[in-house]
């Protein structure tokens, strides 16, 4: 059953959430930041009475496919022209940049939504980001996710992204969500050998060892023949992040 938001109800444009909730918010506003909203809206009539009222709006909603709780943190952001986000969920904040690019809003409300996904991964997100930045190719914000990694995160990652809740998984069912060419050059630049030399790799690769199986271990163009192999792990994140590039 559709229901009005208990805010936004005044606007000219109804947008209705993935739960039914309806928002309505001024059209020429979402217009004003979004080419995309500007585009679906109708332009002015010269000869309309009022000289501001953009035609084609009724009483039918438009869907869209985001929760009413990340467009209600949207609005909120545009009515109130804030400077920062408060701490979001880190799937919240995914849906809030997915909104912001797929309608192409204004680089500042979507760069305020950027730095919500990277606040939100920091807490132990970090693989969850790099996997979501591998679906859809995105290097700089997989380098984001790279920075901000710690030994200890990527080693035990949490995927999820139920709001407020991770969900832990093993190490290399991690890594299998990534491309395998993603997979290869992340293992290169942070799981090296000690018998590997002449390879270009990060410094600072001490402290941390990490011991599997053969058959347990993804390729490695790099190593073969080895049945139980103790790995360096990288300690410098900034570098790994720099220098990750892997081939398209």
């Amino acid at each position: 059953m559709n229901k009005i938001h208990a805010f936004h109800r005044y606007g000219d444009l109804r947008l209705r959430s993935d739960e039914g909730t309806i928002f309505r918010v001024d059209s020429q506003r979402l217009a004003d930041i979004s080419p995309v909203f500007d585009n679906m809206l109708e332009l002015p009539q010269p000869s309309c009475p009022t000289g501001n009222k953009r035609i084609g709006l009724s009483s039918v909603p438009i869907d869209l496919a985001f929760s009413s709780n990340v467009l209600e943190i949207f609005f909120e952001l545009l009515y109130s022209m804030k400077a920062t986000l408060p701490s979001l969920p880190f799937s919240d904040a995914l849906s809030l940049y997915e909104f912001c690019e797929m309608f192409d809003i204004a680089p500042r409300l979507k760069g305020l939504s950027r730095k919500a996904i990277i606040s939100a991964a920091i807490e132990g997100g970090q693989w969850a980001l790099l996997i979501w930045s591998a679906d859809r190719n995105d290097l700089v914000m997989a380098r984001e996710a790279l920075r901000k990694m710690t030994n200890d995160d990527f080693l035990r990652p949490q995927i999820a992204r139920l709001p407020g809740k991770w969900n832990k998984v093993t190490f290399w069912s991690a890594v299998e969500k990534l491309p395998l060419s993603w997979q290869t050059h992340l293992l290169r630049l942070t799981l090296h050998p000690p018998s590997l030399k002449n390879i270009s790799v990060p410094p600072k690769s001490v402290g941390y060892t990490l011991k599997c199986k053969r058959e347990e271990m993804p390729m490695n163009p790099t190593s073969t023949h080895h049945d139980a192999a103790s790995f360096k792990m990288t300690q410098d994140w900034a570098s790994v992040a720099s220098l990750f590039m892997p081939p398209s």
